[in-house]
């Protein structure tokens, strides 16, 4: 997949790319929310996976704070929107 004009042999070219791609994957959000049992994940759901660039998410409702962890290549903006249209409360932690 030539990206810029470079060659796809290019050591850097695909350095370049590798690094896009590890990048976009390494990109990990968090979140407190009031998502705090298996219905609303199911009523989450649809929306999360809504949200282009979301490679994986989870929500750990064990944590007192209910974190929900997102993996991608995403807005913090987008995440909170998709979550809050879902009807449930969400906050950035910094």
């Amino acid at each position: 997949m030539p990206s810029r004009g470079c060659k796809p042999t290019t050591n850097l070219c695909i350095q370049l790319l590798y690094h896009h791609h590890i990048s976009a994957m390494d990109n990990k959000l968090q979140f407190k929310t009031n998502i705090n049992c298996n219905g609303c994940i199911r009523s989450v759901t649809g929306f999360i996976n809504d949200v282009p660039g979301i490679q994986h998410w989870e929500v750990d409702i064990d944590n007192p704070e209910k974190i929900l962890t997102v993996q991608g290549n995403v807005s913090p903006e987008a995440v909170v929107e998709a979550v809050e249209e879902a009807g449930f409360d969400i906050a950035p932690i910094a």
